[in-house]
């Protein structure tokens, strides 16, 4: 599960990078870089679904599913939440990524709250 977004917001890259901050912390993800006004990026737990989970252990009781519980978990990908920030002429250019539900979560919270730049007479296109 991968979200992005991306567009010039007229939020400062400040401002921008304190939104990001405030929508990873609301959904417990961990700050993992944060340059202010460059780049912020956090991460969660990993991303596993548990009916899964639990058929491997159910199978590490009658086999020898251990290992394959062990390569199932830690190859799961972990929640990440990444917004890259940018000045731009006319606002800040923002793109962000999403990676897994709390993340997506952080995501929607994040881009709620931005105002869009008008670019040429129409607001900017988002991606």
């Amino acid at each position: 599960m991968v979200a992005a977004w991306s567009g010039i917001v007229k939020e400062t890259p400040q401002q921008v990078s304190q939104r990001a901050r405030a929508a990873a912390m609301a959904q417990g993800l961990q700050v993992k870089q944060d340059i202010p006004g460059q780049i912020f990026m956090a991460e969660g737990g990993r991303i596993y679904n548990t009916l899964v989970l639990i058929l491997l252990v159910i199978l590490c009781i009658f086999l020898i599913g251990i290992l394959i519980l062990l390569i199932y978990y830690f190859t799961r990908p972990k929640e990440s939440f990444t917004v890259q920030i940018q000045a731009a002429p006319n606002g800040t250019y923002v793109s962000a990524t999403a990676n897994g539900p709390k993340a997506q979560a952080a995501l929607g919270n994040f881009t709620a709250g931005l105002s869009l730049a008008e670019v040429g007479g129409a607001p900017a296109p988002t991606i």
